[in-house]
C-alpha cells in the first residue's frame, strides 16, 4: 500500500471511528440521561478543562473512554446480545488472517496492517481471550496459531499467564487475601515488575547477550539484545521524566523524544501514554480506567485483566484508544457471561 493510499485509509478509518463513537455516546446520553453514571460525568468534568489548558489532543481519549465506559455498562446490564460477539470474532479472525498473509514486518514476520508483529499479536491475543471465554475452541485454536506465527514472545507470555490463572485457583485466592487482586493495585505493581525483571536479567544474564533472532528460536531466548534494550528504554524514560517539565504536563512528540532522550520510545504502555499526554493527565486517566471501569477483583476477570496488564508492561500498547475499547468489550462480556454485576461478585 502506497503512503498516499495509507493516509487516505487512515483518515477515513479515524473519521468513521470517531463519528460512530460520538453517535454512540450521544444516543446513550439522550436516551437515558437520568441514568448516566456519575463517575463518567465526574471524569469528563475533571479531564476536559485540564485537556483544554495543557493538551487539546487528549480530547479523543476522553471520547473513547466515555464510549468504553458506556459499552461496559450496557453489556453488564444485558442491553446487548452477547451472541453477536461470536459473529464479530469470526469476522475479525478472517480479516486478521487475510492481513497476516499480506503484511510483513521489517524482519519478515507476519503482521497485521500495524506492520509491527508485537502490536499485531496483541490484537490477536484479544481474539484468543474472548474465544476462550466463550468456549469457541476451534476459533481459539486458530487465534493461538495465528499469534504464534507472528513469533511474538509477549503473545506467548500472555497466553501462558491467561491459561495458568484460569486453571490455578491458588494464585487468585492468594492475591485476594493479600489485597493484590484489584486491577488498580496490579497496574501499580506492574511498574515495579518491569524494573525488577530488567534488574534480574542484567544480574543473572551477565554479559553473554544473544543477537536478535527473528526465527522460532526466539521463544527460547530471553537474554538477547531486544529484551536488554526494552528495559534500558524504560530506565531512560524515567530519567527523561525527572528532567522534563513537558513530560510532566503535556507530553512530547515521538520525534522530539527520540532525538532528545532515547533512541526509541519506552516499551511500556503506561510510560508511552505519559510520553504522549504528560504525567498529569495519565495519572487521572489510568486511575479512572482501573477504579471506575475495569475495576472488578472477581475471579472470572482476573486471568484476562492480568494478561492485559502484562502486555502493558512490555509493549508500548497504551491503555487508551481503540485497544481500551476492545479490552472493555471483552471485560464486559466476561462479567455478563458470569452474572457479575458488582466487584464483590466472585463470578464462580
Amino acid at each position: 500500500m502506497s503512503d498516499s493510499a495509507f493516509q487516505y485509509y487512515d483518515i477515513f478509518y479515524k473519521a468513521l471511528l470517531y463519528c460512530s463513537i460520538i453517535i454512540f455516546i450521544s444516543v446513550n446520553f439522550f436516551y437515558d440521561i437520568r441514568n448516566v453514571p456519575l463517575s463518567l460525568l465526574f471524569f469528563i468534568t475533571i479531564t476536559t478543562p485540564i485537556t483544554l489548558v495543557f493538551n487539546i489532543y487528549f480530547l479523543p481519549y476522553i471520547l473513547v473512554f466515555s464510549a468504553a465506559f458506556l459499552l461496559v455498562r450496557n453489556i453488564k446490564v444485558g442491553y446487548y446480545n452477547v451472541s453477536y460477539v461470536k459473529i464479530m470474532i469470526v469476522v475479525s479472525l478472517i480479516f486478521s488472517c487475510a492481513q497476516a498473509i499480506y503484511f510483513r514486518s521489517e524482519d519478515g514476520r507476519p503482521a497485521l496492517s500495524f506492520i509491527d508483529p508485537n502490536f499485531s499479536a496483541f490484537y490477536v491475543f484479544m481474539l484468543f481471550a474472548i474465544s476462550s471465554i466463550l468456549r469457541l475452541r476451534l476459533l481459539n485454536f486458530f487465534c493461538f496459531m495465528l499469534g504464534m506465527f507472528m513469533l511474538s514472545r509477549a503473545f506467548l507470555l500472555a497466553v501462558i499467564v491467561f491459561w495458568i490463572l484460569g486453571h490455578v485457583n491458588f494464585i487468585f485466592n492468594t492475591a485476594r487475601r493479600l489485597k493484590l487482586s484489584h486491577p488498580f493495585i496490579m497496574a501499580i505493581l506492574s511498574l515495579f515488575l518491569v524494573f525488577a525483571a530488567g534488574s534480574a536479567l542484567r544480574t543473572f544474564g551477565g554479559n553473554d547477550v544473544s543477537d536478535y533472532d527473528s526465527g522460532i528460536s526466539r521463544f527460547s531466548t530471553v537474554n538477547d539484545g531486544s529484551n536488554r534494550l526494552r528495559f534500558q528504554l524504560n530506565e531512560q524514560f524515567l530519567s527523561a521524566l525527572s528532567e522534563s517539565s513537558d513530560l510532566k504536563l503535556r507530553g512530547v512528540s515521538r520525534e522530539f523524544y527520540t532525538s532528545t532522550y532515547a533512541p526509541l520510545i519506552p516499551h511500556n504502555g503506561f510510560f508511552e501514554f505519559v510520553r504522549i499526554n504528560g504525567l498529569l493527565l495519565t495519572i487521572i486517566f489510568i486511575s479512572f480506567v482501573f477504579l471506575s471501569m475495569i475495576n472488578s477483583n472477581a475471579k472470572c476477570t482476573f486471568p484476562f485483566v492480568t494478561s492485559y496488564i502484562i502486555y502493558l508492561c512490555f509493549l508500548p500498547v497504551i491503555p487508551a484508544g481503540l485497544s481500551l475499547l476492545l479490552v472493555s468489550l471483552i471485560y464486559a462480556v466476561i462479567l455478563n457471561k458470569n452474572g457479575a454485576q458488582s466487584v464483590s461478585n466472585n463470578c464462580s
